[in-house]
Parts: C-alpha cells; sequence; structure tokens
C-alpha cells in the first residue's frame, strides 16, 4: 500500500511506468525481479469565478456633478493554486469596454490585493477570482465623501459572477448670493459656473437674495450678467 501526505485541496494519484519511460497503466503492479517504477501525479482542481464592481455616486445635484473623481478599491484574496492573472474588463458610464490590467500584489501574510479605479457609473469585472471569500475596500476616500458599506466580504463563487455596488455619499453645500445697495424692483441676473464648466442661472430682485441647493465642494465663479 503506497499514500501520500498531501495538502489540502490537491489530489494524488500513482502511474506505472514502463522501463521505456511511458505510462504503462494506472494500476501499480510489482512482480518478481522487476524493477517497478511509479509516477506521482498531484492536481490542484481550480475552482474560480468572476467579481464585478459598480460604482456609484450618491447626491448628484445637476450642477457640480463629481464625474471627473476616480475611486481606488483593493480586492483582497487568499491566492490557490499559484494562480496570478486575473483578466479584467472595464465599461465606462455609456456601457463602452476596454480591456484593462489591474495591479496585483502579494502582501507578506501571503494574500492577493488587485487594485482597480472606477468613476461614478462605471464597472469592473474581474474574472478567474479562487472561489471563496474576498473583500473589497475602497481606500483613500476624498474629503466630504463617505463610504456606505466598506470591507465589503463577498463569497466567490466557481463558474459565477457575483456583483456588488459601492456606494458613496458626500455632503452637498448651499451657495447663497445676497444683493444690497440696489433699487427695489430691480433685477440681476447671474450666472453661476462649476469646476466642470457647467452654468446655471438665477435672478436677484432688489436687495434680496437668492440660494442654490445641494452643490459639490469645491470652486465656483459667480458673475453678474446685467452690467
Amino acid at each position: 500500500v503506497i499514500r501520500e501526505s498531501i495538502r489540502e485541496g490537491y489530489a494524488s494519484s500513482f502511474q506505472n511506468v514502463s522501463p521505456e519511460g511511458d505510462t504503462a497503466s494506472e494500476n501499480v503492479e510489482i512482480t518478481t525481479n522487476t524493477q517497478t517504477r511509479l509516477k506521482c501525479i498531484n492536481t490542484y482542481p481550480m475552482y474560480v469565478g468572476n467579481l464585478k464592481i459598480t460604482k456609484t455616486v450618491q447626491g448628484q445635484s445637476g450642477i457640480g456633478q463629481d464625474t471627473a473623481h476616480t475611486f481606488r478599491f483593493l480586492v483582497e484574496f487568499t491566492p490557490k493554486g499559484g494562480n496570478l492573472v486575473f483578466p479584467t474588463t472595464h465599461y465606462d458610464k455609456n456601457g463602452q469596454q476596454t480591456t484593462v490590467e489591474p495591479v496585483v500584489t502579494e502582501t507578506a501574510s501571503g494574500q492577493v490585493q488587485l487594485t482597480v479605479w472606477l468613476k461614478d457609473g462605471e464597472s469592473v469585472i474581474i474574472e478567474n477570482l479562487p472561489a471563496g471569500e474576498c473583500t473589497v475596500t475602497e481606500v483613500e476616500i476624498p474629503d466630504s465623501y463617505t463610504a456606505v458599506e466598506n470591507n465589503r466580504k463577498v463569497i466567490i463563487v466557481a463558474d459565477h459572477t457575483q456583483d456588488i455596488t459601492m456606494v458613496n455619499r458626500y455632503e452637498l453645500l448651499d451657495l447663497t448670493i445676497q444683493k444690497t445697495n440696489a433699487e427695489e424692483d430691480q433685477v440681476f441676473v447671474y450666472e453661476v459656473k462649476d469646476f466642470e464648466d457647467n452654468i446655471i442661472t438665477v435672478t436677484v430682485v432688489g436687495n434680496s437674495s437668492t440660494t442654490i441647493h445641494g452643490l459639490l465642494p469645491g470652486t465656483y465663479t459667480v458673475t453678474q450678467k446685467n452690467l
């Protein structure tokens, strides 16, 4: 009886090899006055699945929309079978597809980290992930943003695609324009431009004010149009 002590997850088999080196049989046969040669084969069945991550930013206001900011994510898991190739497909907010390569890092603890980047409305599909648990974490979250649910635990299922959405919310601000030293019925027109050149036009009558709600933090330009 021949037994091999093998690592968890691996399978072991023996084959009887002829003197010429060819595999003769899967059965191990020992005969008198004959040298018996064995081939020990270890295999590791790779059970892999896919992960889709979609990025959503809540609180968009029409003006001051954060369409340019890129959010960084780490996908961390325990590698199995030595595989470090993870085909990745990126989709922009219009569904246009591009193939990208994630940054692959092996940590001191033996974990693998994949780094991917997404803007609001974009998604990415990472293939060939080992079945089991992985963690998705948003890192370097910018000021005024909060992650609704971070450090997401996801179970990768073999031959399936797990779909998650990572959501950020941000603090929206108000901008008030106050007019002074004006005639009572005089009308003033103001143009407000945000950091992506989106424009909103408002009016103020006399010595009154108007408030624009739901703006992102950032730099705005206010211009009086009817000087």
